[in-house]
């Protein structure tokens, strides 16, 4: 049985105060340090950056032990409290990678206490992969919401972490995406929706990719119905392996089965699923997270 003692009100109430206070101190603090407040004459005061370091740090600590550690105490508040058996997170969460656990355990040892690690630390040994922490973190998040049931998460954490999860992958929420998919895209909306997908900092390649993208609309929309669903298609079932959305369910139609996604804000889609066989789902699902962790998606 899962370590539950709270009601579903409570722990919709508990995320969304104490849990988006945590994940919005991680995220605030990881941008300010990326773009910290200056002082008149444009230094960064120590004493400011070591402070939002430290914040980050610590509320990175209390996320990963949220997520990965589950209740040492009774009074502790854990990932699997949000489900009925805790082997429902245990087991489908993303394994603890060695960013986490190494940094988990360096904020131990050289922020939390005081310990004989600080002696002889060289200064290479004191950065800290701040960006890349949170990134991950966020990610683990967001593929969590996906996973509780939507009556113990409240309303507002679910959009916070679809909004810190999409900043960070693509710009926009994985709601306005899937309306993209299910509305039928036609040449110039297709044209915006892949520039904000696959946006590049270099204006010169964004360029290109406007240019590129604009073409592919254009041949899209000579495609027949079939292969415009199917594209919507794709593009849902990428959103499920970036831990954006999940499927949750798939029922008979009248001309073919319907798919219902629900994305991590909680809204839900319903769309037509292509007639395709397993081994090809399958081939499909290999091929979408093959581009995706060739992106970083994943």
């Amino acid at each position: 049985m899962g370590t539950r003692q709270l009601s579903d009100e409570e722990l919709a109430g508990f995320s969304d105060e104490h849990l988006q206070y945590e994940v919005g101190m991680l995220h605030g603090t990881a941008q300010a340090l990326r773009d910290p407040p200056r002082d008149q004459d444009g230094t960064i005061g120590a004493i400011i950056e070591y402070a939002l370091l430290e914040s980050f740090l610590i509320h990175a600590r209390v996320l990963i032990n949220f997520l990965y550690d589950g209740p040492k105490r009774d009074d502790d508040v854990a990932a699997e409290d949000f489900f009925d058996e805790e082997e429902q997170w245990t087991e489908h969460r993303p394994a603890k990678s060695c960013l986490l656990r190494e940094n988990r355990e360096r904020i131990n040892k050289a922020l939390a206490h005081l310990t004989k690690v600080r002696v002889g630390l060289k200064p290479e040994m004191k950065q800290w992969e701040y960006w890349e922490i949170k990134n991950e973190i966020v990610g683990i998040l967001a593929h969590f919401c996906t996973l509780v049931p939507k009556c113990r998460l409240g309303a507002e954490f679910r959009r916070f972490v679809s909004k810190c999860w999409d900043s960070q992958i693509d710009g926009r929420r994985a709601s306005e995406t899937l309306k993209f998919a299910t509305a039928g895209p036609t040449s110039a909306a297709f044209a915006t929706e892949l520039e904000m997908w696959f946006s590049d900092p270099a204006p010169k390649a964004n360029d290109h990719r406007a240019a590129a993208t604009a073409a592919f609309a254009c041949l899209l929309d000579a495609q027949p119905e079939p292969a415009r669903a199917a594209f919507a298609y794709c593009l849902a079932v990428a959103m499920v392996q970036a831990g954006k959305a999940r499927l949750v369910e798939t029922r008979a139609g009248d001309a073919s089965a319907v798919c219902v996604f629900e994305t991590v804000a909680g809204d839900t889609f319903s769309m037509a699923k292509p007639r395709i066989t397993k081994e090809q789902e399958a081939a499909l699902i290999d091929a979408i997270r093959h581009i995706l962790e060739e992106a970083g998606g994943l």
